[in-house]
């Protein structure tokens, strides 16, 4: 067994890690258990144990044939989780066993894993045997059966982990909710960002040689004859025209990289700009078709 040197959530590789982690730590426990003087079919839940290892080594061998990161792969694997786990504590002590946080642990694991309804799923299926672990039969310590209902806290218990379920399964889903909006509004800041910075450099890049037909326009427009004076005005108020629509780019650009900073707008005024247009089309057609 080796650890992932990088975690992704959406690989099942981690997952049977911390199984094996579980297997390990149960086993311990069991064993230092019994040398204390605790009386349970240990050799049950050591096989147990031993089949749910199997289970482990045989999940990546299948990989390649099933889709083991699929949510309905995972939700298997997470109910074989829960069975097992309630099976080993039915055999230790039902709800007196330390090992009933893993409960939660399953529910956090399925928030992040599976979809929001295959994790209430689990929840409920894990509250479930919360419930049915009532009924475990007791462990004997040094003679005397450890039982539940004897101690002043079988309600509360049973209880507080079914309460526990519930919150935690409403926190997960919750903040994994608003995580991913988050990342949404993340996503979307980023590429208007980007369509920002765009626009900025194409609105640079345009308007370095409206800003060349301008001045040339200007110059010609002083020293043409009279006949051409008129169309290199209209050539340098369209240019001019162009700016200011570089200029609202550019403003727009600015607006979308930096959203706090007040940025003023060039007006371009479109009643005028048709009618230089129409005025120009006019006088062409007429110099082509004198009276």
């Amino acid at each position: 067994m080796s650890l992932p040197t990088i975690f992704e959530i959406e690989s099942p590789a981690w997952l049977r890690n911390l199984r094996w982690t579980v297997i390990a730590g149960i086993a311990v426990v069991v064993a230092a258990a019994r040398i204390f003087g605790a009386d349970f079919p240990s050799t049950t839940i050591f096989v147990v144990l031993g089949v749910f290892a199997c289970w482990n080594l045989v999940l990546p061998l299948v990989e390649h044939h099933f889709l083991a990161s699929s949510h309905g792969s995972l939700f298997l694997q997470m109910i074989v989780d829960l069975v097992t786990i309630t099976v080993v504590l039915w055999h230790s002590g039902g709800l007196m066993n330390p090992f009933v946080g893993f409960f939660i642990v399953n529910v956090l694991v399925a928030g992040l894993l599976l979809s929001p309804v295959l994790t209430v799923a689990i929840s409920g299926l894990a509250m479930g045997c919360v419930l049915w672990l009532l009924n475990a039969p007791p462990i004997f310590v040094r003679g005397e059966p450890a039982l539940l209902r004897s101690s002043p806290i079988w309600i509360s218990l049973p209880l507080g982990l079914i309460v526990l379920i519930l919150v935690t399964t409403a926190f997960i889903l919750v903040f994994l909710s608003r995580l991913r909006k988050a990342q949404e509004l993340l996503r979307q800041r980023i590429k208007m960002d980007a369509l920002g910075r765009l626009v900025a450099g194409l609105a640079h890049e345009i308007g370095t040689p409206l800003n060349s037909i301008l001045v040339i326009a200007k110059q010609m427009e002083e020293e043409a004859p009279d006949i051409y004076k008129k169309d290199l005005g209209i050539i340098a108020g369209q240019a001019r025209r162009c700016g200011e629509i570089v200029s609202l780019l550019l403003g727009y650009s600015r607006t979308m990289v930096r959203r706090h900073e007040e940025v003023k707008y060039t007006p371009v005024q479109i009643g005028p700009w048709l009618q230089e247009i129409y005025d120009w089309q006019r006088d062409a057609e007429a110099q082509k078709f004198p009276d």
